[in-house]
């Protein structure tokens, strides 16, 4: 069954897109070669443009958070309010090292007092798209 986050959160910007394969919600997604679609982002170093809202597979309407507040899904454990995230291989979010050209695209809130926020979970990030750094 598909899932959708069904809420909008304040200064959140979002842009529909057709989905050029499956997207899991909380996924980073970049844009696909073909023209107006995208699909999971499967390198740190890849374009990311935002994080999907809501579970999509191929043709369909998937709704990213481009700019703001997002629930994203975690690839390994972050550290939360001092974590940037970058995507990893499946579109999941990781902590960003400082080592290589990676895609900086968010960063993590701390709402629930965790010291550390754990590997499949859909957690609340603020995200950064187009910053990429060397």
């Amino acid at each position: 069954m598909a899932q959708t986050l069904g809420y909008t959160l304040n200064y959140q910007t979002t842009q529909s897109y057709t989905a050029g394969g499956t997207i899991p919600v909380g996924s980073a997604c970049k844009m696909d070669a073909t023209a107006g679609q995208v699909v999971v982002c499967t390198a740190a170093t890849d374009a990311f443009i935002g994080i999907a809202q809501q579970d999509a597979t191929t043709g369909q309407t998937v709704n990213l958070v481009v700019g703001g507040p997002a629930y994203a899904l975690l690839g390994g454990s972050v550290t939360p309010a001092t974590s940037v995230l970058t995507p990893t291989t499946d579109g999941s979010l990781i902590a960003w090292t400082a080592t290589g050209s990676k895609a900086q695209c968010a960063k993590a809130f701390n709402f629930s007092g965790a010291l550390t926020l754990t590997s499949g979970s859909l957690v609340l990030v603020n995200v950064l798209a187009g910053n990429v750094v060397d």
